[in-house]
């Protein structure tokens, strides 16, 4: 295994679980990889660290809904490492809550103002206060920005509605991971929930393979049951203020070789 590319972290992202959600991938090659809910892409960028996946010639589509996201994606893809290093990373609450206040349209200045907000809010949460960490953020990130940049050179970056993403790429050598906001937990993602009829109606007409992450609901169970196959994956959370251990419900349209658990 490669070194793990850093970014910035988000509520519900991946981070724990991206290797057994990587493993359980198909096992036959596929030329574009599409995250319609990107979020901070913890799956892509294990993925990206593995020295065989993805190919250098798959094509990678990551859309998020969220403006701030789709600028960070957007924006580090164009600045400079040196000029990020120049930026003060060292936590200071008085800074935090001034780049709150103040904002920039500038790549360099924008993508420093969201990453210090994600990085030094509770669990990644930039809308929320600051929180103080116990050592200076962001070293991660800039020792890996190189091969983030790599990983992105045949990307393509979105802020589009999820729906339109799929049909735009879907094929036959097409696949998808989809982490949707959760049921009930709309609040953690600006008010932007999912119908997951909508969602459901969108996989059954995929050419390409797909795997999603879900929290467990009957609702959602009985639905994609229907004509998809379920399977539980045991999810460590650790926030700021809290730990837990959930089972999460992953929904494919093929079997999976490993790691996941039938439902």
């Amino acid at each position: 295994m490669g070194r793990r590319i850093y970014f910035f972290t988000r509520i519900g992202g991946k981070h724990r679980v991206a290797p057994r959600l990587v493993n359980a991938f198909p096992q036959e090659g596929f030329t574009t990889y599409v995250e319609p809910f990107a979020g901070s892409a913890q799956v892509f960028l294990y993925m990206a660290s593995q020295p065989k996946q993805p190919r250098s010639s798959t094509k990678i589509v990551l859309n998020d809904l969220d403006r701030d996201i789709y600028d960070m994606w957007k924006d580090v893809t164009r600045i400079s490492k040196e000029k990020m290093e120049s930026m003060p990373w060292e936590g200071n609450r008085d800074f935090f809550y001034h780049l709150k206040e103040n904002s920039s349209d500038e790549p360099h200045a924008r993508l420093f103002r969201n990453l210090y907000l994600s990085y030094y809010s509770f669990s990644g949460d930039k809308s929320g206060g600051y929180a103080t960490k116990p050592k200076t953020r962001g070293r991660n990130f800039l020792e890996t920005l190189p091969l983030l940049q790599k990983a992105l050179q045949k990307s393509v970056i979105l802020n589009k509605d999820y729906r339109e993403v799929m049909r735009k790429y879907d094929s036959s050598t097409t696949f998808f991971y989809l982490d949707p906001p959760y049921m009930g937990k709309e609040k953690l993602y600006e008010g932007n929930g999912v119908d997951p009829v909508e969602l459901y109606e969108a996989c059954c007409k995929l050419q390409g393979k797909f795997i999603m992450s879900y929290n467990r609901d009957d609702r959602v169970e009985e639905l994609f049951g229907r004509k998809f196959f379920l399977f539980g994956l045991d999810v460590p959370y650790i926030s700021t203020l809290s730990k837990a251990h959930v089972q999460e419900l992953i929904i494919t349209n093929y079997v999976p070789p490993t790691t996941v658990t039938p439902v």
